[in-house]
């Protein structure tokens, strides 16, 4: 077996024994599903969206809340899997057998993607028994009159990516810091603070920075989940549709990519310049 699949292997026997990846699926479930299902309340009150509800459109409409969940909490466990090394002491121990740091840090990275994945597609699953369980509720056959299977399938591909920057973010604030509640709190201020609240904000106000806003992790993320409804019915929130639909998909998915290259390579530059400390008991 690849020495990279062995200390992947052995990174995630570590890290599951521990509460926290359990505890952030139990909330990223239960989130998605409150919202599901409060969104069934509404709709048995008005009877506005059921065809959003049913299947294979509910699986989007859970995404879009979903997606920004679950960013918080690979963010929230990528900085505790990786600031818990630095607390414990144990750098020395891994590195001692011959592990080289940059492998470390890659592994950290690829399991940290996996787990997201993972849990992308455990709210899928449950979005899909909540679908299922409202169309023989409803009698409509458990299908959405405008639903594309094909359509849904890519949505998850794409969100299967969006999350994946915010690891390289949250590993680079980690191995600055140091610290696993530093580089959590940095992290989500830059995520909900700067690019949620302050970056619309100086748009709306100034034209002068709309060339760059584009280069914007959250608005690049935004880009490449971005779509075009078709024949005037709900398409998909998260499929390619259109020429302009697609080069901001192309634009948004280049600048993640830069920007997850870019912050996992200065993580990994810090640490190999770093002495590594003991247990700091914190």
């Amino acid at each position: 077996m690849p020495a990279a699949f062995v200390l992947i292997r052995w990174e995630w026997f570590k890290l599951q024994r521990r509460w926290m990846p359990w505890i952030l699926l139990a909330v990223l479930v239960a989130s998605t599903q409150i919202l599901y299902w409060a969104m069934y309340a509404l709709n048995a009150v008005g009877e506005l969206f059921l065809d959003t509800l049913l299947l294979p459109n509910g699986v989007g409409l859970g995404l879009t809340f979903g997606n920004t969940v679950l960013v918080v909490a690979v963010v929230i466990w990528t900085a505790s899997a990786l600031g818990s090394e630095y607390s414990w002491g144990t750098f020395r121990a891994v590195l001692a057998k011959g592990t080289g740091r940059w492998q470390f840090l890659a592994a950290i990275f690829a399991l940290m993607a996996a787990i997201g994945v993972a849990w992308l597609l455990v709210v899928c699953i449950g979005m899909g028994i909540s679908g299922l369980l409202v169309g023989i509720i409803e009698g409509e056959g458990s299908i959405a009159t405008s639903g594309k299977w094909s359509t849904m399938f890519v949505q998850v591909s794409k969100s299967a990516l969006a999350f994946v920057p915010y690891i390289a973010v949250a590993m680079f604030f980690t191995v600055l810091t140091t610290s696993a509640n530093t580089a959590t709190a940095i992290t989500l201020i830059y995520r909900f603070i700067v690019e949620g609240a302050i970056v619309p904000i100086v748009i709306a106000t100034t034209d002068t920075f709309d060339g760059a806003a584009g280069f914007v992790l959250g608005r690049a993320v935004d880009a490449w989940l971005s779509h075009e409804s078709d024949s005037g019915g709900q398409g998909g929130m998260l499929a390619f549709a259109g020429a302009d639909a697609l080069t901001g998909n192309i634009h948004g998915l280049a600048v993640m990519a830069v920007y997850t290259v870019t912050l996992f390579a200065a993580a990994v530059w810090l640490f190999q310049r770093r002495d590594i400390g003991g247990a700091k008991g914190a």
